[in-house]
């Protein structure tokens, strides 16, 4: 008499609760390093934000040239000092346009007089620019803009 071929029911049952298991286990990993690359994604893009809104404000002189203090917007800001307490939510441009895809980012800047050197120390003035994204995660970018030319 001959063996009947195949598989038996609970041999396919096994073979898809093992199949159905190892299905879960990939997903989740692929979904765990998906949201790893988004965030560094994020961070990339708030570290580029942060140095561009840093870059701005050390290009412009440590006194006001024109003597009149508190600019009212980003626009007219003529000196560091101008951005002191600046905050907005959405990355922009210096003229106010929305930059594409950064409207979740959150920037605010600080401006304190520090000395640096031995005395006499030469003043300076500090720059932080903190990028924020949604998930609270922050980058923070300091640079010192110098009294002398």
């Amino acid at each position: 008499m001959r063996k009947p071929s195949g598989f038996t029911l609970i041999e396919v049952i096994l073979a898809i609760v093992i199949i159905g298991t190892s299905l879960v286990v990939a997903i989740g990993a692929f979904t765990r390093s998906n949201a790893s690359a988004v965030n560094a994604m994020i961070q990339q893009q708030a570290t580029s934000v942060a140095n561009a809104y840093l870059n701005e404000i050390l290009a412009l002189p440590y006194s006001d040239p024109d003597g009149i203090g508190g600019e009212a917007s980003r626009s007219t800001f003529d000196d560091v000092l101008d951005y002191n307490g600046f905050s907005e939510v959405g990355a922009r441009t210096r003229a106010g346009a929305q930059m594409a895809g950064l409207s979740q980012l959150s920037i605010a800047i600080a401006v304190r007089q520090v000395g640096m050197g031995p005395a006499p120390s030469v003043p300076m003035r500090q720059v932080t620019v903190t990028v924020a994204d949604p998930s609270g995660a922050q980058v923070r970018l300091v640079g010192y803009r110098s009294a002398q030319p």
